[in-house]
């Protein structure tokens, strides 16, 4: 499945998903009780945030993990689907 289409039939832009989280009083970990494709998580990542995503489907939370790990590396997913690695410079 591509990623670049939309993968759910409820997914939000990440950029919208990331201004609730920048508006939000609380710091602290964002919880998304409906994980679907991972949005949230993806959101989350790129703002730094720590989360906890629930989802009862294994398909809607296989995309989700390969969204999440590949934006947590820096990769897309299809980069991450062939293994492709990341250089770090420290």
């Amino acid at each position: 499945m591509e990623i670049d289409e939309k993968t759910h039939i409820a997914e939000k832009p990440i950029a919208v998903v990331q201004w609730a989280m920048s508006v939000a009083r609380r710091e602290g970990i964002v919880l998304d009780p409906f994980l679907g494709s991972g949005t949230t998580g993806v959101a989350a990542v790129k703002s730094g945030r720590s989360f906890i995503g629930c989802e009862i489907s294994p398909v809607y939370f296989d995309i989700a993990r390969d969204r999440i790990e590949a934006e947590m590396r820096g990769l897309t997913v299809p980069e991450l689907k062939k293994g492709q690695g990341t250089l770090a410079f420290t």
